[in-house]
């Protein structure tokens, strides 16, 4: 590239010379004929130009493998923030088969790049989380200050390195990848099914707002998780060849244990001296879904069924020992 740069830099100098000699030594006739000349050379050299960004990106998109085999082995936000941008570039260039291979890789990746955060990395992001920061302003520039220059470069890139913090719960945050992520740099390359997939995907992740267990407690309503459930029961149903399915039914089936079952502080089931009673909000939340056209309604009507009919005993249930499963 660095030669064919010197060559356009000595055409151009050659011609700027041709054109001074002319002016002072031509007619008029010969000025036209100068001015053609440039323009021929002018357009000669944006094609040349043209030609050299083409390899250039080429070549950039020829090193997407390379950057992920790295990745995947050791730790570089450099290299993660160069994959991201090429992803966003060069998706279009290949089959939709090497897309959903590129985000599957992805998932391996952050998990690398995830745990091998330095420390100081890790503790800035989780304290400057909405509602985790126990630190004053003056005291987050001071841990700025102590950082090294990788570690205040994946600070100042954090939102294009797709890096968040995740509530645990009882105070307690993780670093992870950001939700946003699959849906801003893979979906607008996918088909529709997918674009809509990975849209209900990070609307339902920011209403969680992390771990859906919480302090021993659910992060949303009963309610919304029996119109979570519809919703992908109804995808299941309009994009039956999707190639999120087997998500979606695993979703699915992760949003049931918790509208059926609940946790510790947001039981489904209340026990107290022997007897069983059903939370009424959760009951509305079931028999809703139970009257859906579904796989989910029919267990939805089964549960209601069970435990309108079940005869609660002493002998059958322990509130000590028994749990909301059981």
């Amino acid at each position: 590239m660095l030669n064919n740069k010197k060559s356009i830099l000595f055409f151009m100098i050659i011609s700027l010379g041709l054109t001074a000699c002319q002016k002072e030594s031509s007619a008029p006739n010969s000025a036209k004929t100068s001015e053609a000349s440039d323009q021929n050379l002018e357009n000669q050299l944006k094609d040349n130009l043209t030609a050299e960004n083409q390899k250039i990106t080429s070549k950039s998109c020829d090193t997407i493998d390379a950057n992920i085999k790295l990745l995947k082995q050791q730790f570089s936000p450099q290299h993660l923030l160069s994959l991201n941008e090429q992803f966003q570039r060069c998706l279009d260039s290949v089959d939709l088969e090497q897309r959903y291979q590129w985000l599957s890789e992805t998932d391996k990746i952050y998990t690398v790049q995830i745990s091998k955060l330095p420390e100081n990395v890790s503790n800035y992001i989780r304290q400057v989380s909405n509602d985790g920061n126990t630190l004053t302003e003056t005291q987050l520039k001071q841990m700025r200050s102590k950082m090294t220059d990788q570690e205040n470069f994946i600070i100042d890139h954090q939102k294009d390195l797709y890096l968040a913090p995740y509530n645990l719960g009882e105070g307690d945050y993780a670093v992870a990848q950001s939700p946003q992520y699959a849906y801003e740099i893979f979906a607008p390359h996918l088909p529709q099914a997918d674009q809509v997939f990975l849209k209900a995907t990070l609307e339902q992740e920011n209403a969680i707002k992390g771990s859906i267990d919480k302090d021993a407690g659910l992060s949303v309503s009963f309610d919304q998780l029996s119109n979570w459930i519809i919703f992908w029961e109804d995808y299941l149903k309009k994009y039956p060849e999707s190639h999120f399915v087997n998500d979606a039914q695993s979703t699915i089936s992760f949003y049931e244990k918790y509208l059926f079952l609940g946790l510790e502080n947001t039981p489904v089931f209340e026990m107290n001296d022997y007897n069983v009673e059903m939370d009424p909000e959760a009951r509305k939340a079931i028999i809703k879904l139970s009257k859906t056209d579904s796989p989910s309604a029919r267990k939805a009507q089964q549960l209601i069924d069970y435990f309108d009919h079940y005869a609660f005993t002493e002998s059958q249930l322990d509130e000590a020992t028994a749990t909301q499963a059981e």
